[in-house]
């Protein structure tokens, strides 16, 4: 099973919508043991001792009283399966990349529980990025977290998740489909592309009168057949001056030369483009 959670920590901001390219190699874990950085111990075949993680299809195959389950990207690939440690500092899992200073960036995890849940930190660059978050309490299911975090001066990264749990029974989880992505806001309008319902035009209110997926500010395809014509045009000129919030581009409460200098812009052209579901979505 899936399901979304959203974590707002202290000194992070969550976010549920897709970013850029994922920076991270190998979060998916399908290239088995390599890529990332761990104070676990590494043991195929047996994950019975704290402190212990092993890359596999299904945590039942390392550990017998694990729950049977499948990797959350395919259902027939593999995941980190981890019996956690008694000590909160170690690095279950941890990798170092490059980014660009003043920029906002997403990490994102799908973690599931295997016998008993966990809490899990996410630490960058040494520093806790907020609150805590729990693995699932229903065994076997994949649950999505996503953190945000402003890089400052940093031009590097060294993304880290440590198991605060320090319980001797129990701490038994797995993590799957990691991503560390900038997020992209092409308009900077302060809605990330993958929200935005006019993403080449700055519309920080979104405004979408006629809930068509496409916002007032890249929308003159007044009839929805999804291209800007002379029909539209006619419908523009016959609500001129008027107060009709369809033809309202600008969103400035009045139908104008503005709104004709916008879908003058549009002519001969489909509407948007938006990052979100829309009429003209194949």
């Amino acid at each position: 099973m899936k399901s979304t959670r959203i974590l707002i920590g202290a000194a992070c901001l969550a976010l549920a919508t897709p970013a850029s390219a994922n920076l991270l190699v190998n979060g998916d874990f399908e290239a088995g043991n390599e890529s990332f950085a761990t104070d676990y111990v590494y043991s195929p075949g047996n994950i019975f001792g704290a402190q212990t993680y092993d890359v596999v299809a299904n945590p039942s195959f390392v550990h017998g009283q694990a729950y049977s389950y499948t990797d959350h990207t395919t259902g027939g690939g593999l995941m980190m399966a981890v019996n956690g440690s008694t000590n909160d500092t170690a690095v279950v899992w941890g990798q170092t990349v490059t980014v660009a200073p003043g920029t906002s960036y997403r990490f994102s995890i799908f973690t599931s529980t295997w016998y008993s849940h966990a809490a899990i930190q996410l630490r960058i660059n040494g520093v806790d990025t907020g609150a805590e978050f729990l693995t699932p309490d229903v065994l076997g299911e994949w649950e999505l977290t996503v953190i945000e975090w402003q890089s400052g001066p940093a031009t590097s990264a060294t993304v880290e998740l440590v198991n605060t749990s320090t319980a001797f029974g129990g701490n038994d989880f797995a993590f799957d489909d990691l991503a560390f992505e900038a997020i992209v806001d092409t308009d900077g309008d302060g809605v990330p592309d993958a929200s935005d319902s006019c993403i080449d035009v700055p519309n920080p209110d979104q405004l979408d009168a006629d809930g068509d997926g496409f916002g007032n500010a890249c929308d003159a395809d007044v009839n929805n057949d999804c291209i800007v014509n002379v029909i539209d045009l006619g419908a523009l000129k016959a609500g001129f001056f008027g107060s009709d919030p369809v033809l309202d581009f600008s969103g400035d409460g009045v139908v104008n030369v503005v709104d004709l200098g916008i879908m003058k812009l549009l002519f001969f052209n489909e509407p948007g483009p938006s990052g979100l579901p829309n009429i003209c979505s194949d």
